[in-house]
């Protein structure tokens, strides 16, 4: 008896389903963000977040002014599944940021107690995930390229 469970369409559901729930929160992060006023989001940002030494301050707030119309466009890209790898390494490069920014990873904040279990440590391999195996056969990208391989292979 063959189990189910370990077939292509199952894959290409699986993958969906972790498409989803990321893509909506990015794109949720970002209609927030933009509902809070871009200007009012870099305020907070430039607060509460710490850029790495060497970084000019004038890339800093460029990459902060961009932050709500990126995860706006990587929580569309993914939940339709289109240009879905890009998206996901876009995604997972962001999250990484923030991790940067707003914890350091250096052990001190409120934040970083929960080092190595942060959350954002669990997104960044969810969006890795779907940067290495694809968006499967129910996205936009099998739509528009064709067949997308099995993920299995």
């Amino acid at each position: 008896m063959t189990n189910p469970l370990h077939s292509e369409k199952s894959n290409n559901l699986g993958l969906l389903l972790g498409r989803l729930p990321i893509g909506a929160f990015f794109l949720l992060a970002g209609i927030s963000k933009l509902q809070m006023g871009v200007a009012n989001f870099v305020s907070y940002a430039s607060h509460y977040g710490h850029a790495p030494g060497g970084v000019p301050s004038a890339w800093v707030d460029n990459y902060l002014h961009a932050i709500p119309f990126l995860e706006l466009a990587v929580g569309i890209l993914l939940i339709a599944g289109l240009l879905e790898r890009l998206a996901a390494l876009l995604g997972a490069m962001m999250v990484l940021s923030f991790t940067i920014g707003f914890t350091g990873l250096h052990g001190v904040s409120e934040s970083d107690k929960a080092l190595p279990f942060h959350w954002n440590l669990i997104y960044i391999g969810l969006l890795l995930m779907l940067f290495l195996a694809g968006p499967g056969r129910i996205s936009v990208d099998a739509l528009l390229f064709g067949r997308a391989r099995s993920p299995r292979g």
